[in-house]
């Protein structure tokens, strides 16, 4: 019995041992989020081959049409910032204006993304800031993304 009891008791001090390890080191975290915080769903749609070709056909209005195509095919599109940023300059620079119901409708998703936490890849030849695309919409300036 006193054997039996040793061996709880020691198995039960390795199993807080290794939870309290795991949390010092980083592994395991017990806090408490408020209302408003909530796990972030991001969805990885257009990916390098869908940026190479982008980048490669920026000057180009017939292959951008044929890209624009190609991510307004997949699923989620709407819910990668990369894609709606690349959809976005398209609808802009397709529209002699800039500005058109489409256009409104892809910045203000850009917006309500990147008011989430969730931003275009760094790897667009093209603005991939709100403030910036804003400017493109208005057919204003834009400096060139130089990452």
């Amino acid at each position: 019995m006193k054997r039996k009891t040793e061996f709880i008791i020691g198995g039960g001090l390795a199993v807080i041992a290794a939870v309290v390890a795991a949390a010092v080191l980083g592994y395991l975290y017990g806090g408490v989020k408020t209302p408003e915080q909530r796990a972030l769903v991001y969805y990885n749609v257009c990916g390098n081959d869908i940026i190479d070709k982008f980048n490669g056909s920026i000057s180009s209005p017939d292959n951008l049409k044929k890209i624009a195509g190609e991510i307004e095919k997949k699923n989620h599109y709407a819910d990668d910032a990369t894609c709606v940023v690349a959809l976005y300059f398209y609808h802009t620079t397709a529209d002699a204006n800039g500005h058109s119901q489409k256009t409104d409708e892809l910045y203000n998703k850009i917006k309500n993304l990147s008011d989430k936490g969730i931003y275009a890849s760094g790897r667009l030849k093209v603005p991939v800031n709100v403030e910036q695309l804003n400017l493109l919409r208005s057919k204003q300036s834009v400096p060139e993304n130089k990452q």
